[in-house]
């Protein structure tokens, strides 16, 4: 084979290529990594204990403010409603007054202990657990709810200062189920969602003046017992609770 036979050949083979020079990783030693999650939980840290502190100092007289606006309960004017019966005069949905009794321990004028031992026997509640809420709030505690109007009148007459009674109406069916899809029943706002209290709600409620808003309150607490006491009228159904009974 001649010289440039062999040049033609060795021409033909691929020139070799270079191996590229791998990328060295970047490795963090386990001290460094425990250094850097240490100072990102310490920076969270006083971010916090600014934040806190910025609330607390600066905007902490704003907060309480607006927290006691909120805790204040707007009474709405109640409005009651009339009485509905069966055929024979026996009540199927009736109102009644039931309050509710809230303490503001920051105008009590004797120790929480005394108030506590005073009430325990009429709202038939633990002396402790009545201390214990009285310490938990400074005003604004509810301390029961429901209360009939007997109790209701024992609570006032024992004159404590810091005490507050609050009236409101339930609707009471004395028949429970019996006639439930008939005559319905009204929400916690005292409007008719289903039966004749619902079809006939402007009927059933009881007319009453409006008050001055210096005196509504006063009008809700004095008056809300005279206006049921007084009202004549009365939804009289064909329905025999008796028969109802039997059948």
């Amino acid at each position: 084979m001649s010289s440039r036979s062999r040049f033609a050949t060795r021409s033909r083979r691929p020139a070799s290529r270079k191996p590229k020079p791998r990328q060295r990783s970047r490795s963090y030693s386990p001290r460094f990594r425990a250094l850097l999650v240490w100072s990102l939980l310490m920076l969270s840290m006083f971010g916090l204990a600014g934040r806190l502190a910025y609330i607390q100092l600066m905007q902490g007289p704003v907060l309480a403010q607006m927290a006691q606006q909120q805790q204040q309960r707007r009474r709405q004017p109640i409005q009651a409603r009339h009485r509905i019966i069966d055929r024979q005069g026996n009540a199927l949905a009736v109102d009644q007054i039931e309050y509710t009794l809230y303490a503001h321990p920051v105008l009590f004028d004797r120790p929480a202990t005394a108030i506590a031992t005073e009430l325990s026997p009429l709202l038939e509640q633990p002396t402790a657990q009545l201390v214990q809420q009285f310490e938990s709030q400074e005003t604004g505690l509810k301390v029961a709810e429901m209360l009939p109007e007997e109790a209701a009148k024992r609570i006032a007459n024992q004159g404590i200062n810091g005490l507050e009674l609050i009236p409101n109406l339930r609707r009471f069916y004395p028949r429970g189920d019996l006639f439930s899809q008939i005559v319905g029943y009204v929400d916690v706002d005292g409007k008719g969602q289903a039966g004749l209290e619902y079809s006939l709600q402007e009927q059933l409620l009881i007319a009453q003046p409006t008050p001055a808003p210096a005196t509504v309150e006063k009008a809700q607490d004095s008056d809300l017992a005279a206006l049921l006491a007084g009202d004549e009228l009365t939804l009289q159904l064909t329905l025999d609770s008796r028969l109802q009974r039997a059948a």
